[in-house]
């Protein structure tokens, strides 16, 4: 199955811009022993930090809000932003007080609330024979609750840097990603230890840096996702290859195999509590978290053949490509279930969400057939098809729904309110029945269109919302705030008459293929 916008979108197994074909203070990471890249230092005593554990809350969550229906998904505003270039959003973030965190990368240029941002220059090539590369810089945008342009926040250095996930604790919001070389933010400065590493940036509401935390080692590392934690700190998932090292303390990490996920807590202020690390023979990896208000934090994920995921081998649907990962681990990281999805095609893990009572909503594409429980079932139209499955605290499946055409749908972000509604995001191709809408049967305009669709605690389809143009249009990301309207992030080109009148991208006159900007559009509950 051939996956390209999602290989646009983002980094499905690495956190490398070349390992993403759209597209960390120093790191404390691995020296090496000469010749012998994988191998920890010679003489070099490796210590662990000793982990003090919590309490685990076991008291059960509180039950789900009434739902006081009336919904509508009616589009209430939209705004764009972009250059030339690429302009990608990866992640978006909603405060308390209403205000929107978007976070992405660009190159070339980009305007926002008209100011023009350009990347770090990239160094001149040595060789005059070889062409130098441009770079991409990582931003951060807020909004406030209607829309307007509160501040931007860009950052790089010579090379590549990527803003890949953001969420919102109290007072600070913190972006996760990987960076190459060097991390510069304001007049702080961290050093790659080789090649890309993974970093955190908290900020204030004002947009001032309040700390950073970078890890890595000698190969490929970076940041998927992070979420906010009930103590004030964060949950910080991705990959690292070969060797890789997350504090002060030198303590060494080594991947079974190609790359291995990692699964971090660190606190308000940005110290390292404890890491998890989980693999197998293949490449694995963490793209998405959630967390519950006990602090139980749940993964989504990608591996190949066998994975241990900390209760034993996960075994793959067979053939070469990803499967599905979605398991639950404690306040302290320590394994409470896992699961695998998927067959001998690709599985795409889209976007991870839980409710108050602590269900857990997942959401991705498949190719051929996907079953995620025993009985159930289904088989794609085509050539991918999204999925929504949600399942109870203890990891059983409640319902799942698919829904594509033959050509590629998939499930990119998801969002859960009080009441246990969601609000899916992604994109779909040709013609595609979401259920019983009032729409029917939706036809995408162009090559792919965004879509929105809420779906009750049930799983019945309470409203859906499409919108594109000719080329590809695309949804990335989804969180709702807390009366229940939805906020959705993704990427356009051309125009979008999602309100009047239409946001534009910006393009060379007469371009018949521009690069993507970026939208963020706000619904109705």
């Amino acid at each position: 199955m051939r996956l390209t916008s999602i290989a646009i979108l983002t980094s499905l197994i690495a956190c490398s811009k070349n390992q993403d074909t759209e597209n960390q203070k120093p790191s404390a990471g691995a020296t090496t022993k000469a010749g012998d890249p994988a191998a920890p230092p010679s003489g070099e005593t490796t210590v662990k930090k000793e982990v003090v554990k919590k309490t685990v809350d076991k008291t059960p969550l509180p039950a789900l809000e009434a739902d006081t229906g009336g919904a509508t998904g009616k589009p209430l505003w939209s705004i764009g932003f972009g250059g030339l270039g690429i302009d990608s959003p990866r992640d978006l973030a909603l405060a308390k007080t209403g205000d929107i965190y978007v976070a992405g990368y660009f190159d070339a240029e980009m305007t926002v609330g008209g100011k023009t941002f350009t990347p770090t220059p990239p160094k001149p090539n040595k060789d005059p024979k070889q062409k130098t590369v441009a770079t991409s810089d990582a931003y951060l945008v807020k909004l406030s609750a209607d829309g307007k342009v509160q501040w931007t926040k860009t950052w790089g250095a010579a090379r590549d840097e990527d803003a890949k996930a953001v969420a919102v604790n109290g007072d600070l919001v913190a972006v996760a990603g990987n960076f190459l070389d060097e991390l510069v933010l304001e007049d702080k400065s961290h050093q790659a230890v080789n090649s890309d590493d993974i970093y955190v940036a908290a900020f204030t509401a004002d947009g001032k840096l309040a700390w950073m935390w970078t890890a890595g080692g000698i190969d490929s590392d970076g940041a998927n996702a992070i979420a906010a934690a009930p103590d004030g700190g964060w949950y910080v998932g991705g990959s690292f290859r070969k060797v890789s090292s997350f504090d002060q303390t030198k303590t060494e990490y080594k991947s079974k195999g190609g790359t291995d996920a990692f699964l971090a807590k660190l606190s308000k202020t940005g110290d390292l509590e404890w890491v998890k690390t989980f693999g197998g023979a293949y490449d694995d990896t963490i793209l998405h978290l959630a967390v519950d208000e006990r602090g139980n934090v749940y993964v989504q994920g990608h591996f190949k053949d066998k994975s241990d995921w900390g209760g034993g081998e996960l075994v793959a649907g067979g053939g070469s490509d990803n499967d599905v990962v979605l398991a639950k681990y404690d306040v302290n990281g320590d394994h409470v279930w896992s699961k695998r999805f998927g067959n001998a095609f690709n599985d795409v893990a889209g976007g991870l969400a839980v409710d108050r009572a602590g269900n857990i909503t997942m959401v991705g594409s498949f190719d051929k057939s996907v079953s995620f429980a025993d009985g159930d079932d289904h088989r794609s139209n085509g050539e991918a098809d999204i999925f929504i499955a949600r399942f109870d605290p203890s990891g059983k499946l409640d319902w799942a729904k698919t829904y594509g055409s033959d050509r590629e749908d998939v499930g990119w972000g998801v969002a859960a309110d009080a009441a246990g509604n969601t609000v899916m995001t992604g994109w779909f191709q040709n013609t595609v029945n979401f259920g019983k809408t009032t729409l029917g049967s939706i036809k995408s305009k162009g090559n792919k269109d965004v879509f929105a669709i809420k779906h009750d605690a049930k799983g019945n389809v309470v409203w859906l919302q499409t919108w594109g143009d000719k080329d590809h249009d695309q949804g990335r990301a989804v969180a709702l705030d807390d009366k229940g309207h939805a906020v959705i992030a993704g990427i356009y080109r051309f125009a979008l008459s999602v309100t009047s009148p239409a946001i534009e991208s910006v393009r060379a006159p007469d371009d018949r293929i521009p690069k993507p900007d970026t939208f963020v559009v706000k619904l109705d509950r």
